[in-house]
């Protein structure tokens, strides 16, 4: 059995678990500490993430992980691609949810408009590197 890691901003459906333990045989899943899990979701879109808020990260994916272990990565594009790549250097399974979404849109009479986006989870991929396909 294998462990996941969440490097996500919203906690994972009952689904969502369910199919990490049928089909990727995982039986731990663990989230962010409270400290990274607040560096996480809060990416200043005026400035580059740091690299001590990188490096807490990194430092907490090595302890807590080893190679073969999955980690569910989605948020801030620049943080998820950065992240992916470590993922593949240090021999992670890096993995993304796959969603449906269907958007509803209605304008108030103020002439705003409305976006209502409502996602279905369909199975988890793998982040896969070009040379790889």
């Amino acid at each position: 059995m294998k462990k996941c890691g969440i490097l996500l901003n919203h906690e994972l459906t009952s689904e969502q678990k369910k199919e990490l333990h049928d089909r990727n045989e995982v039986n731990k899943l663990i989230d962010l500490p409270d400290e990274l899990a607040f560096i996480w979701a809060n990416v200043d879109p005026e400035h580059s993430i740091r690299k001590d808020q990188l490096d807490k990260i990194e430092t907490w994916l090595k302890r807590t992980f080893q190679p073969g272990d999955y980690l569910i990565i989605q948020g801030e594009f620049g943080l998820t691609y950065y992240f992916v790549d470590f993922a593949f250097k240090v021999g992670l399974i890096p993995l993304y949810a796959a969603t449906t979404r269907v958007a509803k849109e209605t304008v108030p009479q103020d002439g705003s408009v409305e976006k209502i986006s409502v996602f279905t989870h369909i199975r988890f991929k793998q982040y896969r590197r070009s040379d790889d396909i």
